[in-house]
């Protein structure tokens, strides 16, 4: 159907006039087709970031699960450590037996464990024993209180029986440690776990204390952070986690697999790039 009419001309009347001149099938194209373009970028723009918010909630959810489940192997660790202590602590404080079972729970567990420490009330009672190279090391009572940080330095006898307190991560050093005929320094990063010790009277005798080695965290955090973890935040993702202290500083980060990760020392390298200033606590 057409329609016609005089038309005046004019930019605008000529523009009026081919419009008019279209027959209805073309007049609704004209119309339609911008109309459905615009729906169509209209709904695309909206499923689009739909789609997007929807990727990066999953991503988020899945990264989460990763790290709430490193988060409990961390947590598992911990707790076995205060366990440990605990046996020990409920057994003999004889230096020869004590050492005995250092060393039966150092050929379980490789050398998570690297100090047991018993502070008793005289300074004849006291001693250290270290686990390294898969052996058991009396450490001369001399050479613990010349450490700055040896585990002789505090003796807290406030504390209840059961009781178990965690100390924050530290570095210890020991100089002069007899090791196969010959004097070594050795240096460990730990977090020292203590419980009081009573005897059956409910006398106060000392303090036990047995240190975890940092690594084990940081090898387990090396594991929930790659893409062999038991819980994968995707295929092939490789995250990298931070440990920090209650200070907030950066004590150390996971290590990539099939890096030689768990033979690296702690070290936090990936986010101190670039930057300058302190980073980390002094020993770490």
């Amino acid at each position: 159907m057409r329609f016609l009419g005089n038309i005046v001309g004019g930019s605008s009347v000529e523009t009026a006039s081919f419009f008019v001149n279209r027959s209805l099938t073309s007049r609704m194209l004209l119309l339609g087709l911008p109309l459905l373009a615009a729906v169509l970028a209209l709904l695309f723009f909206v499923t689009g970031g739909s789609l997007a918010n929807f990727v990066n909630r999953a991503i988020m959810r899945n990264t989460e699960l990763q790290t709430q489940a490193m988060s409990l192997a961390l947590e598992q660790i911990l707790v076995e450590t205060r366990n440990q202590l605990l046996i020990l602590a409920a057994g003999s404080m004889e230096q020869q037996e004590m050492a005995r079972r250092l060393r039966f729970r150092s050929r379980a567990d490789g050398l998570r464990y690297r100090e047991v420490a018993f502070m008793g009330l005289t300074p004849e009672n006291r001693y250290l024993l270290l686990s390294y190279g898969g052996e058991i090391i009396a450490v001369p009572p001399h050479v613990a209180l010349d450490a700055p940080a040896g585990p002789f330095h505090n003796i807290s006898p406030g504390q209840r029986p059961g009781h178990v307190n965690v100390s924050q991560p530290l570095e210890v050093v020991y100089s002069m440690v007899p090791i196969d005929k010959s004097l070594q320094s050795l240096s460990f990063y730990v977090l020292r776990f203590s419980t009081p010790i009573y005897d059956a009277a409910g006398n106060f005798q000392g303090i036990l204390v047995l240190s975890l080695d940092l690594t084990a965290l940081r090898d387990t955090m090396s594991l929930y952070s790659s893409p062999e973890a038991p819980i994968s935040a995707g295929e092939k993702t490789q995250m990298l986690s931070l440990f920090f202290d209650q200070g907030g500083w950066m004590l150390f980060q996971s290590e990539p697999p099939g890096d030689n990760g768990g033979e690296k020392n702690l070290r936090s390298d990936s986010v101190r790039a670039g930057f300058r200033g302190d980073f980390g606590r002094p020993g770490f």
